[in-house]
């Protein structure tokens, strides 16, 4: 696993405006995808190396990383730290040959995310179990 979204018990919007609440990957993949939208929309030239990357750094490992790999995907953390990892990645693209590299081997481009985990238990909503969802 590389890295998850919600996708257990998400309030969204049903077939002709009606509110529901669901689960399953049909909710955790579009929230990857867009993020790495926004990402994109910075750049369109970056690779899909570098918006990956950016991905699995900016994403908040509340958890172990065998259950929820580089953790919970965060848009705002990402956008924040755009251009600091842009210049890093950039500095460092002649010694990057993968972006996914050995934990313990692989040096940080920006500061870990430690952001709080913002969840809705008044509304029963985004309970903070999460479908796992592996990037390809």
């Amino acid at each position: 696993m590389e890295i998850v979204a919600p996708g257990e018990v998400v309030r969204t919007t049903g077939f002709i405006g009606t509110e529901e609440v669901v689960s399953g990957t049909s909710l955790a993949a579009p929230q990857i995808a867009a993020v790495a939208s926004l990402i994109w929309q910075k750049d369109p030239s970056v690779s899909a190396d570098f918006v990956r990357g950016l991905l699995n750094e900016s994403a908040n490992q509340y958890g172990e990383e065998e259950a929820y790999g580089n953790g919970l995907v965060d848009a705002e953390y990402a956008l924040k730290h755009y251009d600091e990892y842009k210049e890093k990645y950039e500095e460092n693209a002649p010694q990057i040959t993968e972006v996914q590299k050995d934990a313990e081997t692989e040096a940080a481009l920006i500061p870990e995310n430690e952001s709080e985990i913002t969840t809705f238990e008044e509304t029963g909503c985004v309970e903070g179990s999460y479908f796992n969802m592996q990037m390809k």
